[in-house]
C-alpha cells in the first residue's frame, strides 16, 4: 500500500483521536443540575424531544445530500449545505421549543438536557448551532440577492 491510500484512514483515526480528547476536555463543563434536577433525569425526561432534534439534523444533512444528488444546486455550490445544515439547525432550535412549550416545561430544561445528551457544553453547542442559523439566512438571502 501506498502512504496516499493509507491518508484518509491516518486522517481518520486522528480526527477520532482528537475528538475523544477534546470530549474529556470539555466534560468538566457540562452542568450536573438544572433547575433542581439532575441532567440524566432531564436526559430521561427529554429524550422524545432529543431524538427529534438529532433526526431534524439528520434530515438537514439528507436535504443537503439531495440537494446536490439532484443537481437543484451544484455539487460545488455552498449554498446546498447553508440550506440543509442551517435548515437542520433552524429546526433543532425550534422542535425544541415546541417541545418545551407544548409540555409546559421550562425551555432551560430542554435546551439543557440537549446539550447534555450531545456531551457538549451549553455554550458551545449552541454556538454552533445559532452559527448554523446565521448560515441558513445569509443562504437564503444569497437566493434572494
Amino acid at each position: 500500500m501506498e502512504f496516499g491510500e493509507l491518508r484518509p484512514i491516518l486522517s481518520g483515526l486522528i480526527g477520532g483521536l482528537i475528538a475523544m480528547w477534546l470530549s474529556i476536555l470539555l466534560a468538566r463543563w457540562l452542568p450536573e443540575v438544572c433547575n433542581g434536577k439532575s441532567v440524566k433525569t432531564l436526559v430521561l425526561e427529554y429524550r422524545y424531544a432529543i431524538w427529534f432534534a438529532n433526526f431534524l439534523l439528520a434530515l438537514g444533512f439528507v436535504g443537503t445530500l439531495a440537494l446536490w444528488m439532484s443537481e437543484t444546486i451544484g455539487s460545488d455550490d455552498w449554498r446546498a449545505a447553508g440550506l440543509g445544515i442551517g435548515g437542520g439547525c433552524v429546526a433543532i432550535l425550534i422542535g425544541l421549543a415546541l417541545f418545551g412549550i407544548v409540555r409546559r416545561s421550562p425551555l432551560k430544561e430542554v435546551y439543557v438536557a440537549y446539550a447534555v445528551s450531545q456531551k457538549t457544553p451549553v455554550f458551545l453547542i449552541y454556538g454552533i448551532l445559532f452559527s448554523g442559523v446565521v448560515s441558513f439566512f445569509v443562504t437564503v438571502s444569497s437566493f434572494l440577492i
